[in-house]
């Protein structure tokens, strides 16, 4: 049963992620991850573990609430760091050489 589970929401969440036109930008991350944990909690569920059904949600819901802020927190901490690939083509203006 849980088999069936696992592979179900593995195809939902796969069909979830998009990538941009040019590939560098990943979207839906999130949304896969929480129909993961959706389907995880389900399963808790369905064999009476209150325990851990409780602690998942509230650890999920945690996250969810504090994390977007959280990465913005530190993305304005450290602006020079850079949060991923840019859509925008490497500079290839330059010569290839030893670096001064």
């Amino acid at each position: 049963m849980i088999q069936g589970i696992v592979t179900g929401v593995g195809f939902l969440g796969a069909g979830v992620i998009v990538r941009s036109e040019k590939g560098h930008h990943v979207r839906g991350l999130t949304t896969a991850a929480c129909v993961w944990v959706t389907a995880c909690v389900g399963a808790a569920c369905a064999i009476a573990q209150w325990q851990i059904v409780v602690i998942g949600v509230v650890l999920v819901l945690i996250l969810l609430v504090f994390g977007g802020p959280f990465e913005r927190a530190i993305d304005q901490r450290w602006p020079g760091r850079a949060s991923g690939p840019s859509d925008q083509p490497p500079d290839r203006t330059r010569a290839p050489g030893p670096e001064m």
